[in-house]
């Protein structure tokens, strides 16, 4: 029988922030050599709640 270790939600989560990890440490790099040429904001990383 074939384990599927990485299969379900929980996988896609893990994957996701591996993404956003190496995303940010390249955004990071970037800062680092002055090249700012993405137009997003730095903090689309995280979910934040403003009052109204």
């Amino acid at each position: 029988m074939i384990r599927h270790d990485e299969m379900g939600t929980v996988a896609n989560n893990k994957l996701t922030y591996i993404h956003t990890a190496v995303s940010k440490l390249i955004q990071f790099c970037k800062k680092h050599c002055w090249i700012n040429d993405y137009s997003i904001a730095d903090n689309t990383g995280h979910l934040w709640v403003k009052n109204a």
